[in-house]
């Protein structure tokens, strides 16, 4: 954060007026956000592209990829991930049924056939 933000973050608290400041600005982003979703549906171009455009306007995660470049790449990578099985290495998924669980390489000395106590 710059130093001319954080003076103006400063006095806007001392003088209470920093809540105030932050309501403001999210109705003019929600306000904006409105009118722009209402630009879109009065478009005339194709329902995919639409969606397309609507689905750019909700928030992004923290770290999430923004730019399209990126974006791009990204799916170009993740299509050249494939599930593949090796004779070599043994994995084996460990926890819940619900909880993400570990995907974890097998000690060679363990047998394969039966499952490991964790």
């Amino acid at each position: 954060m710059g130093l001319k933000k954080s003076i103006r973050r400063f006095i806007q608290k001392a003088f209470g007026t920093y809540e105030i400041s932050e309501n403001i600005r999210d109705i003019k982003i929600a306000t904006l956000n409105t009118m722009k979703v209402e630009i879109i549906k009065n478009l005339n171009i194709p329902k995919e592209q639409k969606e397309t455009m609507l689905l750019s306007l909700l928030p992004m995660p923290q770290g999430w990829v923004t730019q399209s470049y990126n974006s791009v790449n990204l799916k170009k990578y993740l299509s050249l991930v494939n599930p593949i099985e090796l004779d070599s290495i043994f994995l084996k998924r460990v926890g819940g049924s619900n909880d993400g669980g570990y995907v974890m390489l097998m000690p060679e000395s363990i047998n394969r056939s039966t499952p490991p106590h964790f």
